[in-house]
């Protein structure tokens, strides 16, 4: 099952911001099943959003995570071509298995409107996936992590960039980071999960993006900041 994560509601609103599409488009009824089965799209005010168009079509979402279960009904048809596995030194596709983070942060973003679960923000964008973060929580090396976000800065289809993971600074990937934005990627990282007043890295790290980066964090179904969500600091 796909679940609806804290960062929802700010993953959302960056992931609009990469979007484009038509006006007027016919779009999921807010009083819909599917639509209020991810809470988050009520207080950001989707709906008029996607009225004029902006449901995604035609823009690639790389999810670094822990990979995807591409065959889950919500996400039929929302894969990518050219998914990599930087777990293992970005040697094939990110394993399909399980219905893990990865999987529940591509949800977020592209769960298909099929009157069936829930509805994503992009619903007609596409996942790219990048598997940075192995099954049992533990992240790729630097060197790897760099290689994944340097892929991702090289792939022209990719708009937006979305990385869940927390570990400590590189200095090479602070410039694949940088090289993504340079190459017209907007950029959203986790602030973390230890109510702290800063972000953790690589979110600390937004700051040498040039303006292409976001930190996100975590609010709660009644709209407060989460309690364990930490802020982004200066």
């Amino acid at each position: 099952m796909i679940r609806n994560t804290k960062l929802a509601a700010s993953i959302s609103i960056a992931l609009l911001a990469g979007t484009s599409g038509n006006a007027l488009a016919q779009v999921p009824a807010p009083n819909s099943a599917e639509f209020r089965a991810q809470y988050t799209l009520a207080p950001i005010q989707v709906t008029p959003v996607w009225q004029q168009g902006a449901l995604g079509q035609g823009v690639v979402v790389a999810v670094l995570d822990t990979g995807i279960n591409g065959s889950h009904f919500e996400l039929n048809g929302r894969v990518a071509p050219g998914a990599r596995n930087y777990v293992e030194g970005g040697t094939g596709a990110p394993d399909r298995s399980a219905d893990g983070h990865g999987t529940s942060m591509a949800g977020i973003i592209a769960s298909n409107f099929n009157n069936r679960g829930m509805v994503g923000v992009a619903y007609q964008s596409q996942i790219l996936p990048i598997r940075v973060v192995d099954s049992g929580g533990s992240i790729a090396n630097s060197q790897n992590r760099t290689a994944a976000i340097n892929y991702v800065a090289s792939r022209p289809e990719v708009r937006v960039m979305v990385s869940a993971y927390h570990t400590s600074r590189s200095d090479s990937e602070v410039n694949a980071l940088k090289n993504a934005a340079a190459n017209n990627k907007v950029v959203v990282i986790s602030a973390g999960n230890k109510g702290d007043p800063n972000p953790q890295y690589p979110a600390s790290a937004i700051g040498a993006l040039g303006g292409s980066g976001i930190v996100v964090g975590g609010t709660q179904e009644g709209r407060e900041i989460w309690d364990e969500s930490n802020r982004a600091g200066n």
